[in-house]
C-alpha cells in the first residue's frame, strides 16, 4: 500500500497531472477538509464529491489535500468561526439569506457558521496549495528538463541498472516523455472525467434504487437523529414512512430516554401519526398540520439504559439574591438532581421559544420597563458555544418563512404515567415551532389530568414576539404531602408529612427571569419547624416566591408568613412559638448589627 501511494506520488512528479488536475483537485480537497461533517454541510459535501469525480481532478493529490485541510481546519476552527460570522451577519447576509430558505440549497448547511467560514477559508487554502504545488513543479520539471539535456553524468547515473530496478519499485514505470514535454502539456486539457459522469449516472439511478425499496429506513434514521439532537439521550424508533403522495408520516414503536435517568423513558408512544407539507420538505421545513400520539406512556423503565447524545446545557449563572431569597440547596436534598429536571426545562423551553437576540414590536399597552431582559444574539452564541461546541451553532436569524420545525396541532389523548396510577393525561398544542416568531399565533401546550388534578397551560407570548411575557399556569391537587417532604432538606427532618397539599402558580416562565407567586395548600398534614415543634393542621395556605433563571431561580419564603397562616388556622401556640423565634432572629442581627457599628466607630 506504502509503495502504492509512493508510485501516485511519483507519477505527480513525473509529470502525469497537468496544472488544472491539480489545482482543482487542491480546491476540492480544501474545501472537502474544511467541512465539519455531514450533519452540517450534507449537500456541500455531496456537491463537492460529485465535482471532484466528474471534473479530471487528480484523486491521489485531492485525496492528501483533504487530510492536510481537516488537520488546518481543526486548529483554526475559532477563524473559521468569525469568518463564518461576518459573511452571516455582515455585507452578504442578504445573499445567503435566500440561499438558506432555497429549496434544495437549504440542506447545504449555509446556516452554520463554521459550513459557510470552511467555505471561505478552504477557498483560500485550497487556492494557495494548489499554486504552491504548480509552481513548485513546474520549477521542478525545468531544472530535470536541463539536467536531462545537459548533464552526462545524469544520463550515465539514470541508465544503471539498479536505479532504473529502485525508480520502478518506488515510483512506477518511467515515461518516455522528457520533463520537457511536462512543461510543454498544456494547462487545462480535458476537464471532464467521462469515467466519471458515467460513474454519477449509476450512482443516480442505484440512489434511486435504494430510496424505492429501503425509504423507510432512510426515514427511520433521520427522525431518529433528529429526535436524539432534540431530546439529549438515546431514542429508539421501530419504523418510520414518508408518504409524499398522502402527505403524511407515520412512526412506530418510539421511545425516548430520559436523559436525566438513562434508566427510564422520558417518553414512549405506541404510533404517532402526522399530516406534513410535502412541499417544504425541500427547504428543509418540517410543517405538521396534525400531529397525533397513540398509546402514550411517560416513565416506564427501560430493558437496555440509554446514553446521553448532547452535552448537558450549562446551569444559568448565579443571579443577585435579594433580601429573604434562598437557593435550591437550602430547601432540598438533592438540589443536583432537581437542578438537572430544570435544566431539562430550560431545554425544551429554547426550543420551543426560537431564538431570543432579535428584536421585537411589543403592543402598545405593554410597558417596555416591564419585559425582561432577553438574551442578544452575540450571548446566545457564547451559550452555544460553552454547551454545544462551534460545529453546532447555527444563524438561527437567516430562517425566513416558516421555521424549520411547526406542529400546528398536537394531540395525545390518554397518556399514562407512572406518577398518576388512576389517572391518564390528555395533552393538546398548538402553534410549537423552532421559531414562533415566524407563525402567525403564540405556541401553546395544554395537559388535563382525566380526574383534574393536573391542570397545566403555557403561552408563550414573548417568544411569539405578541406578547410581554410566556404565561404558565399549573395546578396541582391532592398530592400526597410525603412525596415533597421527603424531598425538603430543613435540620436534616422532613418538615411536613401524611395528608395533601395542593400546587397553584400563575405567572412568567422564562429561562433567565422567570416570576412564579406559588401558593401551597397543606390539608390534615403535620407540620414540624426546628426548634418550635410540630402540629396537625386542617388547611393551611403559604405563599412561595420563585424568580429567576428557570434552572437556578431563587426562592422566598417569609417566618412571618408561617405564622400568619397558622393563626388562620387556629393553632395560636405554635403561631407564638414562630413569632417569637422570628423575633428572636430579628433580634441577634441587630444586636450584631449594633455590636459592628461599636468595633467600627469605638462608641
Amino acid at each position: 500500500m506504502f509503495i502504492f501511494k509512493l508510485r501516485k506520488l511519483g507519477k505527480i512528479l513525473r509529470g502525469k497531472a497537468n496544472p488544472f488536475q491539480l489545482m482543482s483537485a487542491g480546491i476540492l480537497g480544501s474545501l472537502l477538509g474544511f467541512m465539519p461533517g455531514f450533519g452540517q454541510a450534507l449537500g456541500v459535501i455531496v456537491a463537492l464529491l460529485l465535482l471532484l469525480i466528474v471534473l479530471n481532478a487528480n484523486l491521489f493529490f485531492a485525496g492528501l489535500v483533504t487530510l492536510l485541510a481537516k488537520g488546518v481546519s481543526l486548529l483554526l476552527t475559532p477563524v473559521i468561526f468569525a469568518v463564518g460570522r461576518f459573511l452571516l451577519e455582515g455585507p452578504t447576509e442578504g445573499m445567503f439569506r435566500s440561499m438558506v430558505n432555497a429549496p434544495v440549497l437549504a440542506f447545504f448547511g449555509f446556516e452554520y457558521y463554521v459550513v459557510t467560514g470552511g467555505l471561505a477559508v478552504g477557498l483560500l487554502f485550497g487556492l494557495l496549495v494548489g499554486i504552491l504545488v504548480v509552481k513548485g513543479l513546474k520549477a521542478y520539471w525545468r531544472k530535470m528538463a536541463a539536467v536531462q539535456k545537459d548533464s552526462e553524468r545524469y544520463k550515465k547515473w539514470a541508465g544503471k541498472w539498479w536505479v532504473k530496478a529502485t525508480s520502478w519499485i518506488f515510483l512506477g514505470p518511467a515515461k518516455k516523455d522528457t520533463y520537457e514535454d511536462s512543461l510543454a502539456q498544456k494547462s487545462i486539457g480535458n476537464p471532464i472525467r467521462a469515467l466519471g459522469v458515467v460513474f454519477v449516472v449509476f450512482l443516480a439511478v442505484l440512489l434511486f434504487t435504494v430510496n424505492l425499496f429501503f425509504a423507510d429506513e432512510i426515514v427511520t434514521q433521520v427522525v431518529r437523529g433528529g429526535l436524539e439532537r432534540a431530546n439529549g439521550a438515546t431514542v429508539e424508533l421501530e419504523s418510520g414512512q414518508l408518504s409524499f403522495r398522502e402527505g403524511s408520516l407515520t412512526l412506530a414503536g418510539l421511545a425516548m430516554a430520559d436523559s436525566n435517568d438513562l434508566d427510564t423513558d422520558l417518553f414512549r408512544a405506541a404510533g404517532i401519526e402526522a399530516s406534513i407539507n410535502t412541499a417544504d420538505l425541500l427547504r428543509k421545513r418540517w410543517t405538521i398540520d396534525r400531529l397525533l400520539i397513540s398509546e402514550g406512556r411517560q416513565g416506564e423503565p427501560r430493558r437496555v439504559p440509554g446514553r446521553l447524545t448532547e452535552p448537558k446545557p450549562r446551569p444559568s449563572p448565579d443571579p443577585e439574591t435579594r433580601e429573604g431569597e434562598k437557593t435550591i440547596e437550602d430547601y432540598l436534598r438533592d438540589a443536583e438532581k432537581w437542578k438537572d429536571r430544570l435544566a431539562q426545562v430550560r431545554r425544551w423551553l429554547d426550543v420551543l421559544s426560537g431564538p431570543e437576540d432579535e428584536e421585537i414590536e411589543l403592543p402598545p399597552d405593554v410597558d417596555p420597563e416591564e419585559v425582561p431582559e432577553r438574551e442578544t444574539r452575540s450571548q446566545r452564541i457564547a451559550r452555544e458555544i460553552r454547551e454545544r461546541g462551534y460545529n453546532e451553532v447555527i444563524a438561527r436569524h437567516l430562517i425566513e418563512d416558516t421555521p424549520r420545525l411547526l406542529v400546528k396541532e398536537l394531540s395525545a389523548e390518554a397518556v399514562r404515567t407512572t406518577h398518576l396510577e388512576d389517572e391518564t393525561l390528555d395533552i393538546t398544542g398548538e402553534n410549537l415551532s423552532t421559531n414562533p416568531r415566524l407563525v402567525a399565533n403564540s405556541p401553546r401546550l395544554s395537559v388535563r389530568s382525566s380526574a383534574g388534578k393536573i391542570v397545566f397551560d403555557l403561552e408563550l407570548g414573548a417568544a411569539a414576539g405578541i406578547g410581554a411575557a410566556n404565561m404558565l399556569e399549573l395546578v396541582y391537587l391532592d398530592l400526597p404531602s410525603d412525596v415533597i417532604g421527603n424531598q425538603l432538606a430543613i435540620s436534616g427532618e422532613s418538615p411536613v408529612s401524611g395528608g395533601t397539599m395542593d400546587f397553584r402558580t400563575l405567572g412568567r416562565l422564562s429561562t433567565i427571569d422567570s416570576d412564579l407567586p406559588l401558593r401551597v395548600t397543606l390539608k390534615n398534614t403535620t407540620i414540624r419547624i426546628p426548634g418550635v415543634g410540630e402540629t396537625e393542621i386542617e388547611e393551611l395556605t403559604l405563599p412561595i416566591g420563585i424568580r429567576g433563571a428557570i434552572d437556578n431561580p431563587r426562592i422566598t419564603f417569609d417566618d412571618r408568613d408561617l405564622a400568619d397562616a397558622l393563626a388562620d388556622a387556629g393553632r395560636r401556640e405554635l403561631e407564638q412559638r414562630v413569632r417569637d423565634e422570628v423575633d428572636d432572629r430579628v433580634g441577634d442581627q441587630l444586636r450584631e448589627r449594633e455590636r459592628d457599628l461599636r468595633d467600627r466607630f469605638g462608641f
